[in-house]
């Protein structure tokens, strides 16, 4: 799972520390596609998989959350260039705006062979809201979606990772097959039923972290696991906001 690219002149626009953790450099995320190519990695997409489990290669799916403008920029290219697919889940109410891909761009990749899902409307986390809020945020981004693309949307990534149990089924009334959360652990593609994991790839994500991801290292994913089980204690305990709040305080001490 990425978010945004930078490189100079081209930045990501984004000043909070909780936001840029999750911006690469252009060097690094071409190296890590570079990486993929060099060990014939195949990118698939959600529904190609969901048909036919036994597709050739080694199977890794590329994914892109909020629809930043360096997803058409800087990254578009860089696939296209290895002939590499993704997933890029678009938050509607940034489209068009500063920093963020138009309706345009976003048809010009789901032309391209690239899957367009929802990331909902205004980037709420589902578990905060009561269910109406969700079936909102759900179904009115993926409206604004099918009308972009003139297609169905069958794929949602819940904001911030946050996703519970009532998320998930409210999802699957609103018409998504393919629902994505943030756990650090690999995906099975014989079960899509439930929720698809994946790993966030953040600034800190050099080339040997990035190869023990994509080679699913045992010990490597059980240390990640349970951090995020401790992290997800930390969220029920004192709530988003309030979790937010401490999460940028240690980031500007870490990454001062």
């Amino acid at each position: 799972m990425y978010h945004a690219l930078e490189n100079y002149p081209f930045s990501s626009g984004y000043t909070k520390k909780g936001d840029r953790i999750y911006v690469l450099s252009t060097e690094i995320f071409r190296e890590q596609m570079e990486y993929l190519f060099s060990k014939d990695y195949k990118t698939y997409l959600f529904n190609e998989l969901s048909k036919n489990s036994e597709l050739p290669g080694q199977k890794i799916v590329i994914t892109f959350d909020d629809g930043h403008q360096s997803n058409f920029e800087i990254a578009f290219p860089i696939l296209k260039k290895f002939g590499f697919k993704a997933e890029f889940f678009i938050t509607t109410s940034f489209i068009g705006t500063n920093g963020f891909m138009t309706a345009e761009q976003i048809k010009l990749l789901y032309d391209s062979g690239m899957s367009i899902g929802s990331h909902g409307v205004h980037h709420w986390y589902l578990s905060d809201l009561d269910p109406k809020l969700i079936e909102s945020e759900l179904l009115e981004s993926k409206r604004v979606l099918e009308a972009i693309i003139q297609e169905p949307i069958f794929s949602f990534s819940a904001p911030g990772g946050r996703l519970s149990n009532l998320g998930i089924s409210l999802a699957r009334k609103c018409g998504y097959k393919f629902i994505c959360n943030s756990e650090p652990k690999p995906a099975n593609v014989n079960d899509m039923t439930t929720f698809i994991p994946r790993y966030a790839i953040r600034v800190d994500t050099g080339c040997d972290p990035f190869k023990e991801i994509v080679n699913q290292r045992e010990k490597w994913y059980k240390k990640k696991s349970n951090k995020q089980q401790l992290l997800k204690i930390c969220k029920t305990i004192l709530g988003n906001r309030a979790y937010e709040r401490l999460r940028e305080v240690i980031l500007l001490f870490l990454y001062h």
